[in-house]
Parts: C-alpha cells; sequence; structure tokens
C-alpha cells in the first residue's frame, strides 16, 4: 500500500539516473574494445587486404 502513496521520480532524478546508466555502459564497452584495439594504425595499406570486386 505505501509504494502506491509514493510520488513518482522527477525528471531530473530519471535523467541523473539514465546518464549514470549510460555512462557505466560506455565505460564497460570502453573498457572491452581497448585491448582489441590496434597500437598503431596501418600506414600506406600495410598489412590491409581487400576482397575483389565483382
Amino acid at each position: 500500500m505505501l509504494a502506491a502513496c509514493q510520488q513518482e521520480p522527477g525528471f531530473e532524478e530519471r535523467y541523473e539516473d539514465a546518464t549514470k546508466r549510460i555512462e557505466a555502459s560506455s565505460k564497460a564497452i570502453d573498457a572491452q574494445l581497448t585491448p582489441l584495439a590496434p597500437t598503431t594504425a596501418p600506414t600506406g595499406g600495410e598489412g590491409v587486404t581487400t576482397a575483389p570486386v565483382r
């Protein structure tokens, strides 16, 4: 019964909560991708292979 009496969170509270969740998700994705990122980008086509275009 008490839950029905509580006021819904306002826009600011919902915005802050969503922002925190998005930032946490972004940091987790960055952490997963960081070890996979190459330390240097190939230049001049070195190490790049492409499939023939038909």
